[in-house]
């Protein structure tokens, strides 16, 4: 449940189809996926997981994975 939730975060803000998102989408096989939708997603997983990233962690969720390892737990 809550990857899908974070499915559906990327795909409103990378604006493309949840149905393409996949393991393997990261920031740098999509180029969608640039450092203001990376801000808006962070942004948008904190308020809807109430889990905060610290600053020097932004950079390092640049995957769906690794976005997952630190939101669902």
């Amino acid at each position: 449940m809550k990857n899908k939730i974070i499915h559906k975060i990327l795909a409103k803000n990378l604006r493309i189809s949840e149905d393409s998102i996949n393991l393997e989408i990261d920031t740098n096989n999509t180029p969608e996926w640039d450092s203001l939708a990376h801000l808006r997603i962070i942004l948008e997983l904190e308020k809807e997981f109430e889990i905060k990233v610290r600053n020097d962690q932004i950079g390092g969720l640049s995957s769906i994975k690794k976005l997952i390892k630190h939101f669902v737990k």
